[in-house]
């Protein structure tokens, strides 16, 4: 099953403002969650790489967004475990977020326009 992980960085962003501002501030902190929770969903993904160990399909993603922030900055990490028999266990490294396969289509040509290979897979 997918396992859809919110990346740290938006964890941060919503946590730390609530945490350490008054009670007018945790509203605020409120909206950028509703939002990752927003980018997570969508009826298709962007795969972009699938890599033997999560903690890498985690820092790889990292990369991506630091590296393609246009593309993949509103959106969420969704990484899918793919057991492939004698081949092994794979962690496919998925932007998430898009309500239309045309939308996926063309975030995936950008990044191959970037030089990064990807497809894009209905959820």
């Amino acid at each position: 099953a997918p396992t859809s992980i919110t990346p740290p960085a938006a964890q941060t962003a919503a946590q730390e403002p609530a945490a350490a501002a008054p009670e007018p501030e945790k509203t605020a902190a409120a909206e950028p969650a509703k939002a990752a929770a927003a980018a997570s969903g969508g009826a298709y993904v962007v795969q972009i790489m699938a890599l033997r160990e999560e903690a890498g399909a985690k820092a790889a993603w990292a990369a991506l967004q630091e590296k393609h922030p246009s593309i993949l900055g509103g959106h969420a990490l969704d990484i899918e475990k793919a057991d492939l028999g004698d081949k092994g266990v794979f962690y496919r490294v998925r932007a998430a977020g898009f309500e239309t396969k045309a939308a996926a289509q063309s975030a995936c040509s950008s990044l191959k326009s970037a030089g990064q290979d990807c497809l894009v897979k209905a959820r």
